[in-house]
């Protein structure tokens, strides 16, 4: 099991982060699961956790980083926990939730259709002579 820091997600810049994270898991080459726990994201912007606290992560990083995770072809699952309806009154937190899922999963899908890049012509081999054509 992995973890990084919200200190680290801010010195690094969050996508930078993340692409740091999926390097660390050798995420090109086996499959992985993302847990986010709502309480990382600094509770002046998402007040409705059960461990609020000040000097997490923006809602910003937050987004930018599980862009990049959703996007990777060897996500498995995504697991996000910590949001307390009970903290969020007026539903202004939950709205943002359903917002950053909707636009994490549309990047997913996005992602996932989008058509594989076509492999580079191969150069033509020098010693190879080229066809000559005839007429008759």
């Amino acid at each position: 099991m992995r973890y990084v820091y919200a200190a680290d997600v801010q010195a690094r810049g969050a996508a930078a982060a993340a692409q740091y994270a999926l390097a660390q898991l050798h995420a090109d080459a086996r499959d992985f699961m993302l847990h986010l726990d709502l309480d990382v994201i600094a509770q002046e912007e998402f007040p409705a956790v059960n461990v609020p606290d000040s000097g997490g992560l923006s809602f910003a990083d937050v987004q930018a980083s599980l862009a990049e995770f959703v996007k990777h072809k060897n996500l498995l699952g995504l697991d996000i926990a910590q949001y307390n309806p009970d903290k969020d009154p007026d539903g202004s937190a939950a709205k943002k939730l359903i917002d950053l899922l909707v636009e994490a999963l549309s990047a997913r899908l996005a992602a996932l259709a989008a058509p594989a890049a076509p492999a580079a012509p191969a150069a033509p081999d020098p010693s190879t002579p080229e066809p000559s054509s005839s007429t008759a």
